[in-house]
């Protein structure tokens, strides 16, 4: 009987664990790094860009710059910073370009595309006061002034005094009034309410509302002695109660103003009129 050829059992190597561990990190490392640069080229791109706009704006190139927001802005639409980019460009092609038409698309397509964005009411007050200021559009400038006052934009005191001068620059008088009305019951502490009286008084006079003119006139003089409007009031009271034949209130109030050390020419010569004005009456009397 053979024998049968013994067979000598070989082990196998085992790879050292480590190794093996070492190049799965190194794998899932290499992964990560490439999705990050992935997902951040966009907010590279975007950092990048406005180190470009701010160096353009240094320079004086508002052209290039108003270019390249828009530009940051299409190809990144979805980016937090938007509405920013646009609301950017439309001012520099508002304070820099002497755009204001190009301003104006920018602004439109910021409330377009972004309605949400805290930018938008910005943009809305910029757009009123292009329509108002610069293209003297006043219908349109009455529009947004009303839908930042709905929207609770701030100075809203601001808004209504504009919103009442839109309405008075195309003669609507009594509306005018109306706004500036609303203006001191709503904000009786604004800065603006020596400027709200003359402006009233003013208006009220051009209507032929005498009476109540003067009674705005005497609020602002009495109410703001010191404010620079109440000089104009006082002028503007003198002026009304001469209309309305009321010679010696008139003439008082020319003497006030006299002592005020505003002894203009002008003044005198309005004095020695009103004086004129009573010899004149008591002789016909």
């Amino acid at each position: 009987m053979g024998t049968q050829p013994t067979t000598i059992p070989t082990k196998r190597r085992k790879q050292p664990r480590g190794i093996i561990f070492a190049a799965l990190l190194l794998i899932i490392a290499a992964a990560l790094a490439g999705a990050w640069g992935y997902f951040n080229q966009p907010h590279q791109r975007i950092l990048r860009g406005k180190a470009q706009i701010d160096r353009l704006v240094m320079e004086q190139r508002f052209m290039e710059a108003a270019q390249l927001l828009r530009s940051l802005q299409q190809k990144n639409p979805f980016s937090s910073q938007g509405a920013d980019f646009l609301l950017q460009a439309g001012d520099v092609s508002r304070v820099h370009l002497d755009q204001p038409q190009r301003a104006l698309l920018d602004y439109l397509l910021l409330i377009q595309k972004y309605p949400d964005d805290p930018a938008v009411l910005k943009a809305q007050r910029r757009i009123a006061d292009l329509y108002f200021d610069r293209l003297q559009d006043y219908p349109r400038a009455i529009n947004f002034y009303h839908e930042l006052l709905e929207a609770g934009a701030p100075d809203q005191d601001l808004l209504h005094y504009r919103l009442a001068e839109a309405y008075f620059r195309q003669d609507n008088f009594e509306q005018a009034c109306i706004e500036w009305g609303q203006a001191l019951e709503l904000y009786p502490d604004s800065p603006l309410v020596p400027e709200i009286l003359y402006r009233l008084a003013r208006t009220r006079a051009l209507q032929g509302h005498a009476d109540e003119a003067i009674r705005f006139y005497q609020t602002l003089t009495e109410d703001h002695p010191g404010d620079p409007f109440a000089k104009e009031g006082r002028i503007g009271l003198a002026a009304t109660l001469e209309e309305q034949g009321r010679l010696r209130e008139a003439l008082d109030v020319l003497e006030k103003l006299r002592q005020d050390a505003l002894n203009s020419p002008a003044l005198m010569r309005r004095i020695e009129q009103v004086r004129a004005r009573m010899e004149r009456k008591k002789e016909a009397i």
